[in-house]
Formats: C-alpha cells, sequence, structure tokens
C-alpha cells in the first residue's frame, strides 16, 4: 500500500504535479486548512481531487491551524500511519509552519519527502537534493482543471470557483482542451495577473487578446473588460 501526502495552499499545481509524478497510490492523506476547504473563494482540495480524478473515498483531510505548529504535529499524531503503508510526502504547499511541522513529523517515518524549488522542472528529495524526479509538463485542460475550470462538452465552466479565472475560461471557448503550447501558458498567466491589477487598462486586455487570437488563429468571445475585476 502507497499514500500521498500532500500540504493544500493557494497553489494546486505542484500537488497536481506530486499526484501525477508519484501516483497513483491507495491512499492520499490532505492536510489542509478551512481557507483552503471555502467553496466562496476556491475549494483547492476539490479543485485537486477533480483535476487528479480521485475518489473521494481514497481522501483523508486533516484540517489544521495554518500558522501553529504544534497544533499541526497534534493533528498528524492522531492518524494511525502503520496503517496507510508506504508514505509518499510534498512538502511543497501549505504554509511554513505547516511545512516545518510535516517535516518534522515523518522525517522519522519516511525518506520519502519531496519538494519542489523555485522554478525547477524536478521533485527533489529532501534529505538529498541531488535526487531528483522530472516532472511532465501540464496540458492545457490539466492547468485550468487546477484553477477550478472544468471541460464539458462544448465548452468551459467554472464551478467551485467565480474569479476573473471564469472571463479567461469563456474567452477559450473550448478550443484550447487538447493544446500543448508552453507559450499560451505564459499568455494565458500574464492574462490573469494582469486582469486583477487596477491599472490594467482596456487597451492592454485588448491587445493581449489580439495577440493570443493572431499568433495561435482561435476564435475569442468578446467578452467586456470588466470594471472591478475580482482577485484570483
Amino acid at each position: 500500500m502507497k499514500t500521498l501526502v500532500l500540504l493544500i495552499s493557494e497553489q494546486t499545481i505542484p500537488n497536481y504535479l506530486f499526484i501525477k509524478t508519484f501516483g497513483p497510490a491507495n491512499r492520499y492523506v490532505f492536510i489542509s486548512t478551512s481557507r483552503m476547504q471555502n467553496d466562496a473563494t476556491g475549494n483547492r482540495n476539490e479543485w485537486i481531487r477533480k483535476a487528479a480524478g480521485l475518489n473521494p473515498s481514497d481522501i483523508t483531510t486533516l484540517t489544521v491551524h495554518p500558522e501553529f505548529k504544534d497544533q499541526v504535529v497534534a493533528e498528524l499524531g492522531k492518524i494511525p500511519w502503520h496503517e496507510y503503508g508506504e508514505l509518499v510526502v510534498n512538502l511543497t504547499g501549505g504554509t511554513k509552519m505547516m511545512a516545518l511541522a510535516a517535516w518534522d513529523f515523518f522525517r522519522s517515518k519516511t525518506s520519502e519527502i519531496w519538494y519542489i524549488p523555485l522554478g525547477a522542472d524536478a521533485f527533489h528529495r529532501c534529505e538529498n537534493s541531488n535526487e531528483k524526479v522530472k516532472f511532465q509538463y501540464l496540458h492545457l485542460d490539466e492547468y485550468l482543471a487546477c484553477c477550478g475550470i472544468y471541460e464539458s462538452e462544448e465548452h468551459y465552466t467554472t464551478e467551485t470557483c467565480m474569479h476573473t479565472a471564469s472571463m479567461a475560461a469563456k474567452m477559450l471557448g473550448g478550443h484550447l482542451s487538447k493544446m500543448h503550447e508552453p507559450n499560451l501558458f505564459e499568455q494565458l498567466r500574464q492574462m490573469y495577473r494582469g486582469s486583477k491589477n487596477p491599472d490594467f487598462r482596456q487597451t492592454e486586455w485588448e491587445e493581449m487578446s489580439e495577440k493570443i487570437n493572431n499568433i495561435y488563429k482561435l476564435k475569442l468571445m468578446e467578452i467586456p473588460f470588466p470594471k472591478n475585476p475580482l482577485p484570483i
């Protein structure tokens, strides 16, 4: 039996990559917080679960305080880990206190503790950073699913998340589900970041849309620039 242990935070991509790289597993433990499970602001637990296609019955969720290290350790101590088989832990997510607590708790139970250094293209083993496992880059539909945007038969729709990402989903119009283009990821990322900036002008939004349209010859839906964009 193998169990993957994940620290949940706003950035869902590292945990999705962890599941994709080290999975499948028999069980999954999500060490999360109340904020990360809030449907109103985006339930990161659910985004990761749906993107990875995990069965809810295979997931154990621990809800901890993000800044109280001792409380995190106490919650971890409530699980009978000897019943969970081989433990593989991802320290990339969570808060610093959550990561420190997980490191202190699991280092005596497993050597399979990994993280992604900033800008790296591989998981590094914590006890030996020279030991690495490369991960595969995501396709666009995987990236969007990690943001709470899911593909229906004809288009992309948002479920638990209601933020600026929904505008980008409408603009994509379902045309990009099978594409894998790193430059397009960068354009989309810049559009997300720019759209939540109060100083981001409508002309910049239009130029970004036109650039994507011209380069990739995609038909984008006409969506008015939001007067008061919501934060992602």
